[in-house]
C-alpha cells in the first residue's frame, strides 16, 4: 500500500481510538510508520527500502547537488545536505520514538501498519500527512499523560510527547528539503526545455555574434 493511504489510516485511527491503551497502540503504529518511510526516502539512492521501487521525480529530489537552482546557482552550494542525509536523522529520530515502548508492541496494538508499505508515490505529501500524525499523537498523549493513573504510563507518555516533538521539527525540516529539491529540479528541467534563444533578425545573435 502507499505510504500516503498508510499515514491516512493512521490519522483515522488514532482519531478513532477511544482509550488510552488503544491511544498508545496507535502511536506506536504512527512512529514505526515514520521510521519505514524514512528508510524508504533515506535509501533512495539505492533503489528503495528492502527493495521497494522508488519514484524516479523522488530519485531526482535525493540528488539536488546535482539539479540548477532556477535563479542559476547549483543547489549543493545552497543547500549541502541532500533528502537522503535529512530522511535519515528522521529515520533515527523515529527509531528512538518506537524505543519509547520498548521492543514489544503496547497492548491491543494490531499487526505493524509499516508492513504494508510498498510504495512512495508523493514524498512531500506523506511527509506532511505524517508530520500531522506526529502533532496529533503528541496531543493524545499529553491528555493520557494527565489523567495517567500509573506512573508507567505517564513516564511512557511524557516521553512519547518528546519523541513525537522531535519528530514533528525532522518532518518539518525534510519537508522544506524536498520541497527545495523539486522546485530546483523544476527550474533546471525548464532552463533544458527552453534551449537557446533564437538568432535576432540579420544573423547576429543576442550575445552579438555573427552566424
Amino acid at each position: 500500500m502507499d505510504a500516503e493511504r498508510l499515514a491516512r489510516a493512521g490519522i483515522d485511527a488514532l482519531a478513532r481510538a477511544g482509550d488510552a491503551r488503544a491511544v498508545l497502540a496507535e502511536v506506536w503504529q504512527a512512529f514505526h510508520l515514520t521510521e519505514a518511510v524514512a528508510a524508504m526516502l533515506a535509501s533512495t539512492s539505492g533503489g528503495g527500502a528492502r527493495g521497494t521501487p522508488v519514484p524516479p521525480h523522488a530519485e531526482a529530489a535525493a540528488h539536488p547537488e546535482a539539479a540548477v537552482h532556477p535563479a542559476g546557482a547549483a543547489v549543493g552550494s545552497i543547500d549541502p545536505d541532500p533528502p537522503t542525509a535529512v530522511a535519515d536523522r528522521l529515520l533515527r529520530a523515529a527509531r528512538d520514538a518506537a524505543a519509547v515502548f520498548g521492543p514489544d508492541a503496547p497492548p491491543g496494538a494490531r499487526a505493524v501498519r509499516a508492513a504494508r508499505l510498498t510504495g512512495l508515490a508523493d514524498p512531500p505529501r506523506t511527509v506532511e500527512l505524517l508530520r500531522r500524525l506526529a502533532q496529533e499523537s503528541a496531543v493524545a498523549m499529553m491528555a493520557i499523560s494527565c489523567a495517567a493513573e500509573e506512573e508507567e504510563q505517564y513516564w511512557q507518555c511524557v516521553d512519547g510527547v518528546d519523541a513525537a516533538h522531535e519528530l514533528t521539527r525532522r518532518l518539518n525540516e525534510l519537508l522544506d528539503t524536498l520541497t527545495y529539491a523539486s522546485l530546483a529540479t523544476e527550474g533546471a528541467a525548464g532552463s533544458v526545455a527552453s534551449g537557446p534563444r533564437a538568432p535576432r533578425p540579420g544573423g547576429v545573435r543576442q550575445d552579438g555574434s555573427h552566424d
